[in-house]
Order: C-alpha cells, then sequence, then structure tokens
C-alpha cells in the first residue's frame, strides 16, 4: 500500500506531468498532439507517459502507429482517483474539500 502511494507521489510531483494531465483532462489526446500543445520532444511525452500509466493515472492505447492516452476511469492503485482529483483541483487554484466519490 505505501509503494502505491508511493507510485502515485512521484507521478503527479513533476510539473510536465501535471501539466500532461491538464491536457487530458478535456479528454483523449495523442501523443502528437500532447507534443505539440506542450512544445515537448518525443522522448520527453513518451518517458513521462510511462510514468503516468504506470502509477495508474492514465490509460494508453495503440491504433496503428499512432498512440493515444487519456485520464484512467479506474485503477487497482486507491491513491489514484483522489491523487489525480487534488491535482486537477489544485492547478484551477480551487481548495478541495473531498475527492468526488467513486464510480
Amino acid at each position: 500500500m505505501e509503494n502505491d502511494f508511493a507510485c502515485v507521489a512521484d507521478a503527479i510531483g513533476h510539473s510536465t506531468r501535471t501539466r500532461i494531465l491538464r491536457h487530458l483532462e478535456t479528454g483523449e489526446a495523442s501523443t502528437a498532439q500532447l507534443r505539440e500543445a506542450l512544445d515537448l520532444a518525443p522522448a520527453t511525452v513518451n518517458r513521462h507517459l510511462t510514468i503516468l500509466r504506470r502509477a495508474g493515472l492514465v490509460f494508453i492505447r495503440h491504433e496503428g502507429r499512432r498512440t493515444f492516452c487519456r485520464l484512467a476511469d479506474h485503477s487497482r492503485n486507491p491513491h489514484v482517483r483522489p491523487a489525480l482529483w487534488q491535482v486537477l483541483a489544485g492547478l484551477e487554484s480551487r481548495a478541495p474539500a473531498a475527492p468526488p466519490p467513486a464510480a
């Protein structure tokens, strides 16, 4: 359980990864769209998406040669939903009261 929390904390602890999460809040995006919107190199986007995926924060799917990602709607890690909510709420400068109920 402690490792689960540490994994999520590490994933959301980097400004580039929080920018990616914020971008994905509007819906699914291809890695090319992320690179363009965030002005990042392909290797940088891929490295950060790998960390976010391992933490259970994003879901990645492949369609031919293209890669798409979106915020994870569920995870085996119980720390994902509250952490994701805290990050997105914090980026909007709202003081979060409590995470939304699990779906």
